[in-house]
């Protein structure tokens, strides 16, 4: 296949020139037909299963002609949802400066990264295109007690975690639990729970951004002891980030990209990614943030390179999501036995044991029907 297009359902593309719309801030053409000819439901499910249904929502609100193209009450949805999302926004931005307070009086340094990031210094005219589940933080890892003391004093409490047998030490993909952060913390006036970092991520995130040197090197703020990272620990952060996510980060993340690449020294970043096998994920990302920035409808069709194709791919999968389901659930159990011994143990030891078996079907089976 030589044409990306192809791997594009008509809904998916809608969706992809709706970030376009708002990327290049014009309105591609054939963009209202092409709403006009895709089940609502499916622009709702496909916007929200890659983040951006915020992002669609402020688009329709201010191009009338896209507006009138989709049914009103999707319209509605999609409005509700961006104007959720500044309210929710407002919300971090408190509970960022509350967090700030507790770590200011504890002498606690702490990097704010992903969406939280986002809050302190926005990437985009718009911040409440970009919704954000959680607040990720990172502190020294020798003040990760000092810091979950602070935050528990301003009424914070962590989600237990007691091991109540082995399998609870090990997640599905055979990585130890507890592995770059505690516990989500939560708080009866928080929105949005923290995770509480005491490492950026897992292998080889750790190894492309070390703890450390992002601290170190990280950006002060307006929020006391709340930084940011470097431009170049930010941009290498979202495309390792995407990486991990099978797809599902990709769209909001090419939008990301479009404003992070101008913020930082793009000479640099390929070698600091090349040693991590992300050379063609930053070429991805590269294909696509040229792609959405232009007014040229016509562009995708010259996105050629089979690294981008794969990825539109990805983003267009049309399968069932209970098909996806099971797929990334068995290549994770397939890395997890190549790379960890630890698992391959807990599977050999537990191969036999019938609750065990039960379980595991009856857990999977239940995330297996809520695939929408």
């Amino acid at each position: 296949m030589t044409s990306a297009e192809i791997h594009l359902s008509n809904g998916h593309k809608a969706i992809l020139l709706l970030a376009k719309a708002y990327v290049s801030d014009s309105v591609p053409a054939g963009l209202p037909a092409l709403l006009r000819s895709v089940q609502p439901e499916k622009l709702a499910r496909i916007a929200q299963s890659n983040h951006v249904h915020a992002l669609v929502g402020k688009v329709l609100i201010e191009a009338a002609e896209l507006r009138e193209a989709v049914p009103r009450d999707l319209y509605l949805y999609f409005k509700t949802m961006y104007e959720a999302n500044q309210l929710r926004l407002a919300q971090a931005r408190w509970q960022l400066e509350q967090i700030d307070t507790a770590f200011e009086r504890a002498n606690i340094p702490c990097v704010v990264m992903k969406g939280g990031g986002d809050l302190l210094d926005p990437l985009h005219r718009d911040s409440a295109i970009r919704f954000i589940g959680d607040l990720d933080l990172l502190v020294p890892r020798e003040l990760t007690d000092a810091a979950k003391a602070a935050l528990s004093e301003i009424g914070a409490t962590m989600v237990p975690f007691v091991p109540s047998r082995s399998s609870d030490s090990i997640n599905q993909r055979g990585f130890a639990r507890l592995q770059h952060h505690l516990p989500k913390i939560l708080h009866s006036d928080w929105d949005l729970p923290v995770e509480l970092h005491f490492a950026v991520g897992r292998n080889p995130m750790d190894q492309i951004l070390p703890a450390e040197k992002v601290l170190s090197r990280a950006n002060a703020t307006t929020c006391g002891r709340l930084m940011i990272m470097s431009p170049q620990d930010r941009a290498c952060h979202l495309i390792a980030h995407a990486n991990h996510h099978s797809g599902e980060l990709d769209l909001r993340s090419w939008v990301d990209w479009t404003e992070m690449r101008s913020r930082c020294d793009l000479t640099t970043i390929p070698t600091r990614l090349q040693k991590y096998g992300l050379s063609e994920m930053l070429n991805v990302f590269e294909d696509m943030s040229e792609y959405l920035k232009s007014p040229d409808i016509g562009a995708l069709s010259s996105l050629e390179k089979p690294s981008t194709i794969s990825a539109l791919s990805r983003f267009g999968d049309t399968r069932s999501r209970k098909v996806q389901y099971v797929q990334r659930l068995l290549v994770a159990k397939v890395k997890a036995l190549s790379r960890s011994p630890e698992y391959r143990w807990y599977v050999l030891s537990h191969l036999f044991n019938r609750s065990w078996w039960r379980d595991m079907c009856k857990n999977h089976w239940a995330k297996i029907r809520n695939q929408r």
